[in-house]
């Protein structure tokens, strides 16, 4: 009987940390190579049974932060066998050893038959295409750029990933960060290349990218493609294919299919010196001699193929057409003009999408200004880490810190505190998002079309509220950790849909400013009301709705009472209502533009 008594003591040595575990846990490791002990990069790390997971980084590292204690967790990567491991051993043994799958030699002589493969692949792009319905997933987006061996750009971001079966149809900005480093005297953004991604298609043809087996017909894949039998096993076969004519209008790779379902498990594709690609230059700059190399990797969640990531490398020649550019560019090293750019877009949580914040902006608008839109959220990246830096990323952060800049990596950057950090001809772009800061007023700026004067004779037959509006918004931004909610809240002065025709005043500035100051306030009763209790996600959005029509009902009377600020009064009491809630005193800030004149 003693001898259970130790055992028996062990087992309650086990259980007891078990117990004080909470529901959900965060576990961090490596996933290398059984054999050779060697890194698996972009290995899949998923919860059994769910689309919770994330993508290992390029050195094997993963973090997955939602998992729970009782959860069983799947290692898998093309080609080795899939390993599942309870959660509650990954806590202090995160490292798991994957084997290579053994291969099968004895169905080689199946493909003896020439148009077995072709007619597997047919079936597996008619499979791609019977696939639908829209689902919402996490999305993460990350992208570094050389220049040479230099680091010039670190990007991240997090979406909400609409997907169309397979198609990737809609990326909805989360919160994102860049890295950028100073190359002579420019900066180089890579500024659409999430966007080329979800606008590639497995089963379409199109005009920024070449051509895939999967896009033809059985007939007219064999004119196109040769394809041969990789290594095999008895579920999964494995095709590698080339174009008979290397014209660079059609990708080369290999592509895994389940051989029951003719599911797409992965699509490995690379083209040299493309002569289609979705890259293009601004100004009169010119892309050479372009290089690709994608990876497609699904897997199968209730019966239908899921993504799981999306990976996109390229490297090319870029020329600069300014002579003023290529005099700088010119006393660089040749190496300098190589721009490589390594990227994946990878997804997760299926139908458990990011609380997205509450704010109109045009959804085609480019990464680089839609982080200007979303200010930096640092609860929010202290509790979301779809993938891991590497060492060497973590380091070029701090060679960006010194040799160029970190943007949305803290507090402040946003708007155009955001954008006057770029040199303008290298923006293109004016920003017309003004964020409410106690050091920073708002000005017309009559260089927009729609803030054009109109002459007296067309104003005469408008009616007064006709010729100008002012909008201005609240951004809420909510983040979700595990039950709570994290609320922070900004008001928003947005001239894409202000507008005045009117002849500007000597007022018109500080009735701008009042107008700017009254939204801020009831931003502020909404935000104090927010941080006293706690609410469900509906009642923050009723909340939110309730201060718009706050804000609707104060300046409409605003508006009426100060007449354009025309009426002196009426403009002095608004003047000091703004006083006792914000401390700021427009009518002494802006003494020098109202002169002599009234406000």
């Amino acid at each position: 009987m003693n001898s259970k008594i130790p055992f028996l003591f062990l087992l309650l040595l086990w259980a007891l940390p078990m117990q004080n575990l909470p529901a959900q846990i965060t576990l961090q490791g490596v996933v290398k190579d059984a054999e050779t002990r060697s890194p698996l990069p972009f290995s899949s790390v998923r919860v059994r049974g769910t689309t919770t997971g994330t993508v290992a980084n390029v050195g094997g590292s993963y973090i997955l932060r939602s998992a729970g204690i009782h959860d069983s967790i799947m290692f898998s990567y093309v080609g080795y066998q899939t390993v599942t491991v309870p959660a509650s051993l990954l806590i202090t043994h995160g490292t798991v050893f994957l084997v290579q799958k053994p291969e099968m030699l004895a169905g080689v002589s199946v493909y003896a038959r020439e148009d077995y493969l072709y007619k597997m692949v047919e079936r597996c792009g008619k499979r791609i295409r019977k696939q639908s319905g829209e689902r919402t997933a996490k999305a993460y987006f990350g992208l570094e750029t050389f220049i040479g061996e230099r680091p010039a750009e670190l990007l991240e971001c997090y979406y909400n990933a609409v997907t169309e079966g397979v198609q990737v149809e809609a990326l909805l900005l989360k919160n994102g960060r860049i890295g950028l480093a100073v190359v002579g005297s420019r900066l180089f953004n890579s500024i659409e290349t999430s966007k080329a991604i979800s606008r590639f298609s497995l089963v379409r043809r199109n005009s920024l990218f070449p051509a895939v087996p999967t896009q033809f017909s059985m007939k007219e894949m064999q004119k196109a493609f040769v394809l041969t039998p990789g290594r095999q096993d008895e579920a999964i076969l494995h095709v590698r294919f080339a174009p008979r004519q290397d014209s660079g209008s059609y990708f080369k790779g290999e592509m895994w299919i389940d051989k029951e379902s003719a599911s797409l498990i992965q699509m490995n594709l690379s083209v040299d010196t493309a002569r289609i690609f979705p890259f293009e230059s601004l100004w009169d700059d010119s892309v050479r001699n372009v290089n690709m190399e994608l990876v497609f990797r699904f897997f199968q969640f209730a019966g239908r193929m899921v993504p799981e990531y999306i990976r996109f490398n390229y490297n090319f020649d870029y020329e600069t057409a300014s002579s003023e550019a290529r005099l700088v560019i010119d006393t660089l090293p040749d190496m300098l003009r190589r721009i490589e750019t390594r990227s994946i877009l990878s997804f997760y949580d299926y139908g458990e999408p990011f609380i997205l914040p509450w704010f109109e902006y045009d959804p085609d608008e480019s990464d680089y200004h839609k982080l200007a839109m979303i200010p930096y959220n640092d609860f929010f990246w202290n509790h979301n880490s779809a993938m891991l830096l590497t060492g060497d990323q973590r380091n070029s952060l701090g060679f960006y810190a010194d040799k160029g800049m970190l943007v949305n990596f803290g507090e402040g950057n946003h708007g155009k505190n955001f954008l006057k950090m770029f040199n303008s001809d290298t923006v293109g772009y004016n920003f017309p998002y003004a964020f409410w800061g106690t050091d920073s007023r708002v000005r017309l700026n009559k260089n927009m079309p729609q803030n054009e004067t109109w002459s007296q004779d067309r104003i005469k037959d408008q009616i007064p509220s006709d010729l100008y509006h002012l909008e201005v918004k609240i951004l809420l931004d909510v983040t979700q950790a595990r039950d709570t909610f994290h609320e922070v809240s900004y008001t928003v002065f947005d001239e894409t849909q202000t507008f005045f025709h009117l002849p500007p005043q000597p007022c018109t500035n500080l009735f701008l400013n009042l107008y700017f100051d009254i939204c801020e306030i009831e931003r502020r009763k909404m935000e104090a009301v927010l941080h006293q209790n706690t609410f469900t996600i509906n009642q923050i959005d009723s909340l939110y709705q309730s201060t718009t029509r706050e804000i609707e009902g104060i300046t409409g009377k605003y508006l009426k009472e100060v007449q354009q600020g025309k009426n002196r009064a009426e403009m002095e009491k608004w003047n000091q209502y703004v006083f006792d809630r914000l401390r700021i005193d427009n009518l002494a800030l802006f003494r020098d533009e109202l002169g002599t004149a009234k406000p």
